[in-house]
């Protein structure tokens, strides 16, 4: 669980794994080793990582749900323009979305 949020989370920061491990202060070849699983970052670095990712220690271990922390900026004023949209609009931009094909039927 773990490796895969660290993965997904620099994914979601449109980094690459050069780019986070350039941030984390350590190699790529150790960068990489995390979000395979292979070795587990120790305490420092944990810590390290949810600050740079700008989440929580419980997202990074899979204990807390999507919030607004977890987003990226685009994300956020997404949801913000749907908050502040008409119904109508709510549901034309949730239709829309809904018929729109996702990267996996690609």
């Amino acid at each position: 669980m773990l490796a895969d949020n660290i993965k997904k989370i620099r994914l979601a920061r449109g980094l690459t794994q050069q780019e986070a491990a350039e941030l984390l202060g350590i190699s790529s070849s150790v960068y990489s080793r995390y979000e395979t699983g292979n070795r587990v970052p120790p305490l420092d670095m944990f810590e390290k990582m949810a600050d740079i990712f700008d989440v929580s220690c419980d997202y990074l271990l899979g204990r807390e749900s999507v919030t607004e922390s977890t987003l990226t900026e685009y994300e956020r004023d997404l949801v913000e323009a749907f908050r502040s949209a008409d119904m109508r609009a709510r549901e034309d931009a949730a239709k829309l979305l809904a018929d729109h094909p996702g990267s996996e039927d690609k």
